[in-house]
């Protein structure tokens, strides 16, 4: 078996069932789901730099915190058609809706339970007007609730949980390079 193929089987063997991101790296845990240790749990601190698709991911999961947390109402937004934060709209004091979810910010998530009980808990921070973060322990979201945007919620945290996988595979942002200053000196002088 080639290594590539070694280390998708070792991937399927094992479920995300926890993530945090903490300084531009990837803290997490996984259940292993096959084997003798199936149900052991293992906890892993990221050394490398996350990529920019799973801050993306991440930031996917902010309109859910701000909703579950009732800051934002479901009946204010198009969860397919979220508007996006740019300069313009953070200009001035009038909160638009971007404004509100720009103000929040997931940094991590749970999942929590088995079954039917099985469900994601989020926690992040809230940007207050005085500039002051929040922070924030959202409550668990069964998939099995009524919450507006189950569906919505369920491919978010399915995207966070891919990132992270791939994280484990080496997906990272770039490595800068870095260059020898005096490497072009050396070779003038000769």
């Amino acid at each position: 078996m080639t290594k590539k193929k070694n280390e998708e089987k070792e991937l399927s063997a094992i479920e995300i069932i926890a993530a945090k991101l903490k300084d531009d790296f990837c803290n997490y845990s996984y259940e292993l789901t096959e084997g003798v240790t199936a149900g052991d749990i293992c906890n892993r601190s990221g050394a490398s730099i996350v990529h920019d698709d799973m801050k993306l991911a991440f930031k996917k999961l902010n309109v859910h915190l701000a909703v579950i947390c009732e800051e934002i109402s479901p009946n204010d937004i198009d969860i397919d058609n979220l508007p996006d934060v740019t300069d313009e709209t953070l200009k001035g004091k009038e909160k638009t809706l971007a404004r509100r979810i720009d103000s929040f910010s997931v940094s991590a998530f749970k999942i929590d339970g088995t079954g039917e009980n099985e469900g994601v808990v989020l926690f992040g921070t809230k940007k207050l007007s005085t500039g002051d973060k929040l922070k924030l322990e959202a409550p668990k979201v069964k998939w099995s609730e009524n919450y507006d945007f189950i569906n919505e919620l369920m491919a978010d945290v399915s995207d966070c949980k891919n990132e992270v996988e791939q994280y484990m595979n080496g997906k990272t942002a770039p490595k800068m390079v870095q260059q020898d200053l005096f490497e072009d000196d050396e070779n003038s002088n000769q």
